[in-house]
């Protein structure tokens, strides 16, 4: 994690690697695996209303696809460029050739959508986040 790192508790939980359905990336594909990053958010009365959620003490804990990522936010797999917390809010940021496509977990609520915009230029992981204030959680290696 960066050197602007939140101090309320929000912690990686490691990755998995989740086998994806055939198909998940067309019509008679093999998709192989993707990469899953288990993040931990602590709320106040934490409650788990989606699948891809769980509670755990204090904490809900978020599985955000990060690599050959089968997302609601887009028909074809994606990668992510980074991880990032704002407070309770984790967004996961799939940049691709004319926009950026987030998809992003309010834990509290445990509310999860994806919002998407159009990409002036290559997508940088300073500049290229929705709020500056996000402290960065995860990249991908090298």
């Amino acid at each position: 994690m960066r050197e602007n790192t939140p101090e309320i508790g929000v912690e990686v939980r490691g990755t998995d690697t989740e086998s994806l359905p055939q198909g998940a990336a067309g019509d008679g594909t093999d998709p192989g695996d993707q990469l899953v990053l288990r993040v931990a958010v602590p709320v106040v009365n934490p409650q788990s209303t989606s699948r891809d959620s769980m509670v755990d003490d204090d904490a809900i804990v978020g599985r955000l696809p990060v690599a050959n990522a089968d997302t609601p936010c887009a028909d074809d797999l994606l990668d992510a460029a980074v991880v990032t917390v704002l407070e309770e809010r984790v967004t996961a940021y799939y940049p691709r050739d004319d926009e950026v496509v987030a998809l992003v977990w309010e834990a509290a609520t445990d509310d999860w959508r994806c919002e998407s915009w159009d990409a002036d230029g290559e997508f940088e992981v300073e500049s290229g986040r929705r709020d500056d204030d996000e402290a960065i959680l995860w990249e991908p290696d090298g």
